[in-house]
């Protein structure tokens, strides 16, 4: 998937060069693009989906936050949602 990405994204597209034309997508670079987003969205949400299962597992760990924890914590806690956290974040801290 990483490699999909980076590949897509260093490929010479001729809408880069023709504005006019980046609409027709000629080369197919842009759905190839939006292809790989699907698959790495997927993957993202399904860590987050299982995250809950598999922190219940490692129990033993109370009190330390994990990546994917951090990563939540630091979605919940934008400007855009008021500075509120998630609410099994509270739950941690509290």
């Amino acid at each position: 998937m990483t490699v999909s990405l980076l590949t897509g994204t260093g490929q010479f597209n001729i809408s880069d060069l023709v504005s006019t034309l980046s609409w027709l997508d000629l080369q197919g670079v842009q759905a190839k693009l939006r292809r790989v987003h699907r698959q790495f969205d997927g993957l993202i949400t399904k860590l987050l989906v299982e995250h809950p299962a598999m922190a219940e597992e490692h129990a033993w760990e109370e009190g330390r936050l994990d990546f994917v924890d951090r990563l939540r914590l630091v979605a919940w806690s934008r400007p855009g949602r008021g500075g509120q956290l998630e609410p099994r974040a509270e739950a941690k801290r509290g």
